[in-house]
C-alpha cells in the first residue's frame, strides 16, 4: 500500500487524515480513508530510528506508484488551492525519499521514482516562489538532495549513453546549478551531447558574460520544465540587468520606451510595468524615468518581483512523469 496500514489505521483513528486521504465520514462525522488514497506521511522521528520494521517501508514499485499517483490523482487533477494541494505532496514526497534512503536503494525503479520527484519539486516550487506560506529554503534543498540522488543512482557510463531519466534530471541539474561550480563538474563527468545541455551552457555563458538581451532569448527557447528549473538564476539575471540599466539611465533627463526595457528584460509590458513600481521607477504614458530612489529599492526588492512571468503555465502531467522536456529539445 501507498501508507502501511498500521500509520493508516493508526492516523484514521485519531482524526489525522489530510482532506486528499477521505473517502467519506461514519455516522459520528469522523472521517474515513482507503489504501486507494492514503500515503505515508513524512515523520521527522522515523529518521533516528535504527531499525524500521518492514512492514513499514514502501519498496521500489510501491514508492513509483506513490508518485505516479501523487502526481496523476493529486497534483494535477484536484480543484484545491495550490498551496493546500502543494503542502500535502511536499510533505509525502518527503517521506518518499526517506523510505528510499533507509532502505539504501539504488535500482532503475529507484531512479524513476527520484527522477519524478526532482521534476516535481521543480514545477512546485517554481509555482509557489513568491507565496507567503512558501518555506523556499526547505523546498529548495529538497530538490538539490533530489537532484544530486539521481546524479549518483546514474553514474558516468562508458560511450556516455544515460537513460531517459538520467539524462532528464542531469540537465535539471545543470540548469539549477547554472550559477555554481557544479555546472562545470557535472559536464566534466559526463560529457553528454545534447541539444538541451548545450542550451544550458550557451545559457550560463550568456548569464556569466552579463549579455542579458542573449540570456533572455535563451530562456524562451527552453522547455516550460526547464525554465521553471532556472527561474532563481533567471531573477538574478533580471534583478542584475535592471541594475546596469538604471546606472545607464540615471540622468534626470533620461527616459526609455517601456517596451525597449521590457525587450531587454525578456518581459511583457505589463509585467516590466510591475518590476518598475516594485523599485520606484516611475512610468508614465509609454516610457520609464529611473529616480535615485531606484538604486536602494533594486537592491531591497524580494527577488521573486523578478521571476519568470507563469514559468509552469505549460508544463503537462506528462513532462512531470516522463522525460518529454529532453524529448522535445532533441
Amino acid at each position: 500500500d501507498m501508507c502501511p496500514e498500521l500509520e493508516r489505521l493508526q492516523r484514521q483513528r485519531d482524526g489525522f487524515l489530510s482532506t486528499f486521504e477521505i473517502v467519506g465520514r461514519r455516522g459520528n462525522c469522523r472521517p474515513e480513508t482507503s489504501p486507494d488514497v492514503a500515503v505515508k506521511e513524512y515523520s521527522r522521528s522515523a529518521a533516528d530510528k535504527r531499525a524500521t520494521p518492514a512492514a513499514l517501508l514502501r519498496p521500489p514499485h510501491v514508492l513509483l506508484r506513490t508518485v505516479m499517483y501523487l502526481c496523476e490523482r493529486v497534483l494535477f487533477a484536484t480543484a484545491a488551492p495550490f498551496g493546500d494541494t502543494y503542502n500535502f505532496v511536499f510533505d509525502r514526497l518527503r517521506a518518499v525519499r526517506q523510505d528510499v534512503i533507509m532502505q539504501d536503494l539504488a535500482d532503475d525503479v529507484t531512479l524513476r521514482v527520484m527522477a519524478i520527484l526532482a521534476r516535481v519539486h521543480v514545477y512546485c516550487g517554481a509555482r509557489m516562489t513568491g507565496s507567503a506560506d512558501f518555506a523556499a529554503p526547505i523546498h529548495a534543498a529538497q530538490l538539490k538532495e533530489a537532484l544530486v540522488a539521481c546524479e549518483g543512482l546514474c553514474p558516468p557510463r562508458a560511450g556516455g549513453a544515460l537513460p531517459a531519466d538520467g539524462l532528464d534530471t542531469l540537465v535539471l541539474s545543470l540548469l539549477y546549478f547554472l550559477d555554481s561550480r557544479d555546472t562545470a563538474r557535472i559536464v566534466n563527468n559526463y560529457g553528454v551531447s545534447h541539444p538541451a545541455v548545450a542550451l544550458a551552457l550557451q545559457l550560463r555563458a550568456a548569464f556569466h558574460t552579463n549579455n542579458y538581451v542573449q540570456f533572455f532569448r535563451l530562456i524562451r527557447r527552453l522547455h516550460p520544465l526547464h525554465r521553471a528549473a532556472c527561474i532563481g538564476l533567471a531573477s538574478k539575471a533580471r534583478r542584475r540587468a535592471l541594475g546596469a540599466i538604471v546606472a545607464a539611465y540615471s540622468s534626470p533627463s533620461s527616459r526609455l520606451p517601456l517596451a525597449t526595457l521590457a525587450a531587454w528584460l525578456g518581459s511583457t509590458e505589463a509585467h516590466t510595468s510591475k518590476i518598475c513600481s516594485a523599485v520606484a521607477a516611475q512610468t508614465v504614458g509609454t516610457v520609464v524615468h529611473f529616480p535615485k530612489e531606484c538604486v536602494a529599492a533594486l537592491a531591497q526588492a524580494d527577488s521573486s518581483v523578478f521571476s519568470i512571468e507563469d514559468p509552469c503555465c505549460d508544463v503537462t502531467l506528462a513532462d512531470v512523469l516522463g522525460s518529454a522536456a529532453v524529448s522535445a529539445s532533441s
